[in-house]
């Protein structure tokens, strides 16, 4: 499973009757909901109709409705689910006390979420403007703060700008786009840029 999945937890059996063992049926559920729409809508685009989501996750059309009534819905909150991956992972690099070994860390696992492709598609920008602009801006405002330390550490060239963080997540957005098994390429133009920028 890729590193940007919902992992899903072991569940015991549910036992009638036991209101926690519902409770986690529920979540469970939910998991396996977001995790198929995470590779369906990935594979086939986000205008494949929620019964193709319910058959890879195992279950009953009526149960993807109980937790996400609409399709809108359900695709707004895998965007989120992934907004809150790349968040994380650039909040895990402003903390390295190593600016470089930050920087590219992030990097690294930014554009390993950017070659899983999954939900923020270029169907989705089109379908969620706002969304996609507003997520976009916050992630390339951290990473911009992540280079500014590591140029401002004497580590990074100070002829590098923002303009070339742009440059590279354009290029791996082009690998992505042109390819299926992405990742190893992508990987490899930052560590051409990494190597770039010293």
């Amino acid at each position: 499973m890729s590193s940007s999945q919902i992992a899903l937890p072991e569940m015991s059996g549910r036992r009638d009757g036991d209101p926690a063992s519902g409770r986690k049926d529920r979540e469970r559920n939910r998991r396996r909901i977001l995790e198929s729409g995470q590779v369906t809508f990935r594979d086939r685009g986000i205008d494949t109709p929620v019964t193709a989501v319910a058959r890879r996750a195992g279950l009953a059309p009526s149960s993807v409705h109980r937790h996400f009534p609409t399709k809108r819905g359900l695709v707004e909150e895998l965007a989120r689910v992934t907004f809150t991956q790349y968040v994380g992972v650039l909040r895990a690099g402003a903390a390295s006390v190593d600016p470089l070994a930050g920087l590219a860390g992030a990097l690294r696992r930014c554009v390993a979420l950017q070659a899983a492709g999954y939900v923020c598609t270029e169907g989705f920008v089109q379908a969620f403007p706002d969304h996609a602009a507003r997520y976009s801006a916050e992630i390339e405002r951290r990473l911009d703060a992540l280079l500014d330390a590591a140029v401002e550490s004497g580590q990074v060239r100070r002829d590098v700008g923002h303009d070339d963080l742009r440059l590279l997540l354009e290029a791996v957005d082009g690998v992505v786009r042109s390819r299926s098994g992405a990742h190893e390429p992508a990987q490899r133009l930052v560590t051409h840029f990494l190597r770039a920028v010293r």
